[in-house]
């Protein structure tokens, strides 16, 4: 008698688990699971909710299934906001960086229409090609010497007019100047004296210090967009108002069904347990 009562408990509780064999199917045609979503975490929460309600008979199981079906997507909302914050923040940062683009291209390619790319220009990009191009003239120099019209053309795209560089002391006259005296003091020389090769390597270092001097502008102008690029996202970690309203109106939509779903489910169990009805509101 013993092991005929433990083999009943044990067929009763196969019974308990397989009674969802008949539904795991067809429940998938009950709930759209989304491609990340597991339908074994779904028929989980499935079997929870079975057995908290009992539901008995077709009616109340079907309304138990409504509810998780309701529930699992009401369990999307929160996904769904962070997706869209998300998104907003990468469409944003995507603009910032396309705008940086736009402007180091332009400049780059029409620097005198700017009064020179770097003429009140604070964009990484943009001293990035002017860096190069300093290089550019740094080695054209060491080749050649100074070359007037060449040269002019690459300080002219980089600085513009020389009277909005500066004063006297601008980079463009200063590299001019001492190109100019180390390729006059050269010529007068058959061979390269030790004061020749001093006038030509303090035009080098002149264009060295300039480019040291735009590279340290740009680690500081980099450190100036990441700090408009955070406040940026963290202005967008609260979806816009369109997106809230209907991110709210899902989740509202979704909850009256659960509790409508409820209702009727109770209401269900009521009568078959002969319990007096709620009145109706």
């Amino acid at each position: 008698m013993k092991d005929r009562g433990i083999l009943n408990k044990y067929n009763e509780r196969r019974r308990q688990r397989s009674r969802f064999n008949a539904t795991k199917y067809g429940l998938s045609a009950k709930v759209t699971l989304l491609p990340n979503e597991s339908e074994q975490d779904f028929l989980s929460m499935l079997r929870g909710m079975f057995k908290v309600h009992q539901p008995s008979g077709v009616h109340e199981e079907e309304l138990v299934v409504r509810i998780a079906n309701l529930t699992w997507r009401l369990r999307r909302g929160p996904r769904a906001e962070a997706a869209e914050i998300a998104q907003g923040i990468e469409r944003a940062q995507t603009k910032y960086l396309d705008s940086l683009i736009s402007e180091a291209d332009s400049r780059c390619k029409f620097g005198l229409l700017y009064g020179g790319m770097l003429h009140r220009c604070c964009n990484p990009m943009v001293m990035d090609c002017a860096i190069k191009r300093l290089m550019q003239l740094r080695a054209h120099f060491e080749d050649r010497g100074l070359d007037m019209q060449k040269d002019l053309s690459i300080l002219f795209d980089i600085y513009g007019p020389f009277e909005q560089a500066g004063d006297g002391e601008s980079f463009p006259r200063r590299y001019l100047s001492l190109a100019d005296f180390a390729r006059d003091y050269s010529a007068n020389r058959r061979r390269m004296s030790r004061s020749a090769r001093k006038a030509i390597q303090d035009v080098i270092d002149c264009i060295n210090a300039e480019i040291k001097r735009i590279e340290s502008l740009k680690v500081s102008y980099e450190e100036v967009h990441s700090r408009r690029q955070a406040l940026a996202v963290q202005a967008m970690l609260v979806p816009k108002a369109e997106v809230a309203d209907r991110l709210q109106r899902y989740e509202s939509h979704l909850s009256r069904e659960i509790d409508r779903t409820l209702k009727r489910l109770e209401r269900l169990q009521r009568i078959r347990f002969g319990q007096a009805l709620p009145p109706q509101i």
